[in-house]
């Protein structure tokens, strides 16, 4: 939070907006890929199909929201149900143990955030996510893609135990790049 010319507590957002996306300075190629990708060529392939551009308007529209959406809440609703909860010692302990396996993965999945290989259903560097961000990092459009190791986790773990920070601190300080780990990997 920062001060403005008021003296009131303000959000700094025009400090938000100089930051860089991920996409670093090749920001011209989201706004010259979406439209075609996400307009014009859904929208040509229902024409060529043989339907009137309006109802290639709709189903590009409507049909896409409506995915999207229940996408989200599919996601909300495999934290609920696959998610044990870390603070109940019993949350493993119901009926849909015949059913479903429960584990901690939306938990790690949302305590990193940054980590690029973290699937949104449960997989760990596998995955559509995964790929394309490995396909993007490849061809320079992603700037380092962060991660951490299995050693960056051990670690983390150990100063949180000595040091009483938050674990997600702890985390923060050792993350590492895509290109710091394949070093790693190939030092061992």
């Amino acid at each position: 939070m920062t001060r403005t010319s008021t003296g009131r507590r303000g959000t700094g957002i025009p400090r938000i907006w100089k930051k860089t996306m991920s996409f670093g300075p090749n920001t011209w190629f989201i706004w010259l890929v979406v439209p075609i990708w996400g307009f014009l060529l859904p929208v040509n392939l229902g024409m060529t199909m043989g339907d009137s551009l309006t109802n290639s308007l709709f189903v590009l529209g409507f049909l896409r929201l409506v995915i999207l959406l229940h996408m989200s809440w599919a996601v909300h609703s495999a934290f609920l149900v696959w998610g044990l909860d870390p603070k109940d010692r019993k949350s493993g302990e119901t009926w849909l143990v015949f059913f479903i396996t429960k584990s901690l993965w939306p938990q790690y999945h949302y305590l990193l955030p940054w980590d690029y290989k973290s699937g949104e259903f449960g997989t760990y560097d596998s995955g559509v996510c995964t790929t394309v961000f490995k396909i993007l990092s490849v061809l320079g459009l992603v700037e380092n893609p962060t991660t951490i190791s299995s050693e960056g986790v051990k670690k983390a773990l150990a100063a949180a135990v000595e040091t009483g920070k938050p674990l997600q601190d702890c985390l923060n300080a050792h993350k590492a790049t895509l290109k710091d780990v394949i070093e790693e990997t190939h030092h061992t």
